[in-house]
């Protein structure tokens, strides 16, 4: 019902740019925890811990040693949702300043262009190629599992790269979801840059969002 009798649509996309810096620094905590194991695992072949602690009455054959995982590339996400994050910060504060002017007035163009817009924010996480080996899921930030059947994986392009040890494609997927990012940040600054530009223009006396605004992609 707010959608439907809102002149400008009630999105606020610092909700989802919170949440994906998290998902960023989740995947950085999560190489780093793969890595420590793998060396700890490896120590413990070397010293012989594993034949030392199995049951002597068994036949028990030691894991294999394991190459650590490699470090990736994680800048692209880091400035993607760095840019996004500023994004956001730009057109939430553009809002509430039009907010404390009890509303802008605009001409009703530029009510449909930044409505247009707005309207991307969620479409603009996808791509045309969708998910490497399942192309039909879109979505770069949610995706449901390939083995979790509807269990969410976040930026699955790296997250399930990550475990399945396909680091190659780890890093290609950080770069993709980075480029992805960075396309979402221009259009948030491009609809702040209109509602920044709107305020004092003669027109339609506009109301905008007040509390409880919908936070596009957060989950």
């Amino acid at each position: 019902m707010r959608f439907a009798d809102a002149d400008l649509l009630p999105f606020d996309p610092s909700g989802s740019a919170d949440t994906i810096k998290h998902y960023v620094t989740e995947l950085k905590t999560e190489l780093k925890k793969k890595q420590d194991e793998v060396r700890e695992r490896n120590r413990q072949l070397e010293e012989g811990v594993f034949t030392a602690t199995a049951d002597p009455e068994k036949q028990y054959v030691p894991p294999p040693r394991e190459p650590v995982p490699p470090f990736l590339n994680f800048a692209p996400l880091e400035n993607g949702s760095e840019a996004y994050a500023r994004a956001a910060d730009r057109y939430k504060k553009a809002v509430a300043k039009l907010n404390d002017n009890n509303g802008a007035t605009w001409q009703s163009p530029a009510i449909k262009d930044i409505n247009a817009k707005l309207l991307l924010l969620e479409r603009t996480f996808t791509t045309t190629d969708g998910l490497k080996e399942r192309p039909w899921f879109k979505h770069q930030i949610y995706a449901p599992g390939a083995y979790t059947g509807y269990g969410v994986k976040t930026i699955p392009a790296v997250r399930e790269a990550m475990e399945e040890n396909k680091w190659t494609d780890a890093d290609a997927g950080s770069v993709t979801v980075g480029d992805i990012l960075m396309k979402e940040a221009s259009l948030v600054d491009s609809i702040a840059q209109q509602l920044e530009q709107a305020e004092g223009k003669p027109g339609t006396q506009i109301p905008l969002p007040v509390r409880g605004e919908v936070q596009s992609g957060a989950r």
